[in-house]
Formats: C-alpha cells, sequence, structure tokens
C-alpha cells in the first residue's frame, strides 16, 4: 500500500519521476516474478492470479518503458 501510495505522489512532480517509475518497474516486477517463479515450483494458480500476473507484467514493462522514453520526453517538453 505504501509503494502504491508513494508511486502515485511521484507522479505529481516531474524531478521525482523517475523515482516513481523506477519504484514501480521494481516492486511490480519483483512481484511478476515471484508469481512466476511460484507457478514453476507449485503449478498453475486460479485464473485470479493469472490475471494479476498478467497485470504485474504490464505495469512493469510500461514503467520500463517510460523509464527508457523520459529523457527524450523531458527534453522535447522544456
Amino acid at each position: 500500500v505504501f509503494a502504491g501510495a508513494f508511486i502515485a505522489l511521484t507522479s505529481l512532480r516531474r524531478d521525482f519521476a523517475t523515482l516513481g517509475l523506477s519504484l514501480a518497474a521494481l516492486s511490480y516486477g519483483g512481484s511478476a516474478t515471484s508469481r512466476l517463479v511460484s507457478i514453476a515450483f507449485d503449478g498453475p494458480p486460479l485464473q485470479g492470479l493469472l490475471s494479476a500476473l498478467l497485470a504485474d507484467a504490464i505495469i512493469a514493462a510500461l514503467a520500463i518503458v517510460a523509464l527508457r522514453v523520459q529523457p527524450t520526453v523531458l527534453k522535447f517538453r522544456s
């Protein structure tokens, strides 16, 4: 809960965007990775947990993409 609130707060200030995106990539990427490891050891979970895995992976991927293009976007906005 704290990480989600912090990520939301960092979206309000441009100078904290990199910090928020990094935290999002790490927290959601870690969650997706742990779910994949769990599937590897315990077998396929219920449908709801697969949906959570997909959501975590998509959010982490979007945060990584945003981190990669962020300097270019900020350069053109200034």
